[in-house]
């Protein structure tokens, strides 16, 4: 099978779309599958590269101002056709709704290929374009003229290509400038739509999504990500593993772990990761009092987090916006609980009293409550952390990467009924 997988964001950017496109990329071309890889190009990135079947095409971007660990692409669109119609892929799979989602969802229609979309991110929590509508208007418009039989000059896409916002409108935020409506017009050019957990596809459907809809988790690598060494000695020690962004809340697990360094001298916090809040969180740190008991890794690689999941005894988030959660899964296939919030696919991984406990978002007193159970008793912690492995084995990402074939099939078979 071949298949074109577009997506906004891709490595060396570190995020949850750039690791599930990649390792199932791997994982499908593993077993015979072709895959060409449709990304924003990055400084030090290779424009075109080959790993084995995998062959990673890379377009021009730019950071976007407001949000600058994201790229927005501006891709010569026949080109793409063109590389596209020389792939002759069986199937199409959109990752993100950017610039080079949609391209992909146009290319597919022209050469009239079957389209799989993954929901990856809640869109109305974290929107970092200005608007939809106005910045891909006319790619919609180009779309639906294909769909419906009109041909359209490529060239004309290639005339002032939409823009990066360069500055954010007073009084407004993030989520009040996405639209529902044009995500579920985006989502709704394909044939089979994926999102990561049982919660995305009750919001989705919940928003007016018409087409078919399908859990398939991002999956978690249970060989990456396993036990560790077993030890009787307590080591008080809480991970916190993510982008730091203002968007994920780690203000809050701060926060909750002041409140429990009040009582329990010996805890420590050790938060892993980079991004644009890490300053304002390490002065909150300082400003709390905590500078001496929380360390900032910053950026650490994949093959290494493993180690740092282990060493810990409590995982914590109070991330609002999860569609899934990876590291959540990565934390529990390490054999730790987790301590969350109740909020969109959270709770649908954690579980009360069996692999961990949610609380309410912003609730830094009942986070920082649940963390102290968890320390202090040593049989509810083993027991957690044992659930929370049996979680994680759910997930197998073989397993997942059979799934989603399965449905490129499914997808295949549709269109093919359709003609």
């Amino acid at each position: 099978m071949k298949i074109a997988c577009f997506t906004d964001a891709y490595l060396p950017n570190i995020n949850g779309v750039s690791f599930s496109v990649d390792e199932f990329a791997k994982l499908l071309t593993a077993k015979g599958n072709e895959i060409e890889i449709y990304a924003p190009h990055f400084k030090g990135s290779a424009k075109v590269e080959k790993r084995g079947r995998v062959t990673i095409r890379r377009y021009y971007s730019v950071p976007i101002p407001t949000y600058k660990d994201a790229h927005f692409t501006l891709p010569d669109v026949v080109k793409i056709y063109n590389q596209m119609e020389e792939f002759n892929p069986d199937v199409v799979h959109i990752n993100t709704p950017g610039s080079l989602g949609l391209i992909g969802i146009l290319a597919a229609k022209m050469l009239k290929r079957p389209v799989v979309g993954t929901y990856h991110t809640l869109i109305s929590e974290v929107l970092v374009y200005a608007s939809l509508r106005k910045s891909f208007g006319r790619y919609l418009r180009a779309i639906d003229k294909v769909i419906r039989g009109v041909g359209i000059d490529l060239g004309l896409l290639l005339e002032e290509q939409p823009k990066p916002e360069t500055e954010k409108k007073a009084g407004e935020s993030l989520p009040q400038r996405v639209t529902w409506s044009v995500v579920n017009q985006i989502y709704g050019y394909c044939d089979i739509v994926i999102c990561p957990s049982e919660a995305i596809k009750r919001e989705l459907i919940k928003r007016g999504m018409k087409k078919r809809v399908e859990v398939v988790s991002n999956g978690v690598d249970l060989k990456m990500f396993g036990l560790g060494k077993e030890t009787k000695k307590s080591t008080g020690r809480i991970i916190h593993v993510g982008r730091l962004g203002f968007e994920k809340n780690v203000d809050v697990v701060l926060k909750a772990f002041a409140r429990l360094a009040e009582t329990n001298k010996g805890c420590s916090l050790v938060i892993a990761g980079d991004g644009p809040a890490r300053a304002d969180l390490q002065e909150l740190a300082k400003k709390l009092g905590m500078e001496k008991k929380v360390k900032f890794l910053g950026m650490i690689r994949r093959d290494r987090l493993a180690k740092i999941y282990q060493s810990g005894e409590v995982f914590v988030t109070a991330s609002t916006m999860e569609t899934q959660g990876m590291v959540v899964l990565e934390a529990m296939a390490c054999g730790l609980p987790v301590v969350g919030v109740r909020k969109f696919a959270l709770p649908d991984l954690i579980k009360d009293e069996m692999n961990g406990f949610v609380v309410k978002p912003g609730d830094e007193k009942k986070m920082a409550e649940k963390l102290e159970l968890i320390l202090s008793d040593e049989k509810l912690r083993t027991k957690l952390g044992r659930q929370a492995r049996a979680t994680a084995e759910k997930h197998e990402v073989g397993a997942m990467a059979n799934k989603l074939a399965e449905l490129y099939a499914e997808a295949m078979l549709i269109k093919f009924k359709q003609e």
